[in-house]
């Protein structure tokens, strides 16, 4: 691929996507192991005759996904009130060279340039809407796919397939 630069505008709705699909990557499958869980063991109660502790089970079950559903909005919310950088638009200027990535931020309350090689990229995740480069666990660069053409959206997909290890699309 030759060297490709963007411009690309994140709005509060890409922030949520992006906390949307660290969700969906992270705590999702943890309540989903433990709701089999809960649901095997609340079958083998059932079977022995336990009734009240195989419901009981299923109920705390419930209640639980709810409780990590209902806090992980209630702290995207909060973190978007308390954010002056969230609150407003981000803009990035993404290069991406053959080995590395250059990154410049802009927003009313900070300017931020970054040089990252693709052996350090810890992880590329592809949605629909979206590629978010992470650079570890808790950072990452979102691209929306709207500021770009399809083909350079084609192109970029299989350039950081070639370059990132673990490319992930969910």
């Amino acid at each position: 691929m030759k060297t490709n630069s963007f411009d690309i505008v994140i709005t509060s709705k890409e922030h949520l996507l992006l906390n949307k699909a660290l969700f969906k990557l992270k705590t999702l499958p943890v309540m989903l192991l433990y709701s089999i869980i809960v649901i095997i063991l609340s079958v083998i109660c059932f079977l022995f005759n336990h009734i009240f502790v195989g419901v009981f089970l299923l109920l705390v079950m419930i209640l639980y996904n709810l409780f990590v559903v209902i806090m992980h909005r209630k702290n995207v919310k909060n973190a978007f009130e308390k954010s002056e950088v969230l609150k407003s638009n981000i803009y990035y200027h993404y290069t991406f060279n053959e080995d590395i990535i250059d990154v410049t931020l802009n927003s009313k309350v900070t300017k931020y340039v970054e040089q990252i090689e693709y052996k350090n990229v810890y992880r590329v995740i592809e949605d629909k809407n979206n590629f978010y480069i992470f650079v570890n666990k808790y950072k990452a660069f979102v691209f929306v796919k709207d500021n770009a053409t399809i083909e350079q959206v084609k192109e970029l997909k299989i350039f950081l397939k070639s370059k990132i290890k673990n490319y992930r699309y969910i």
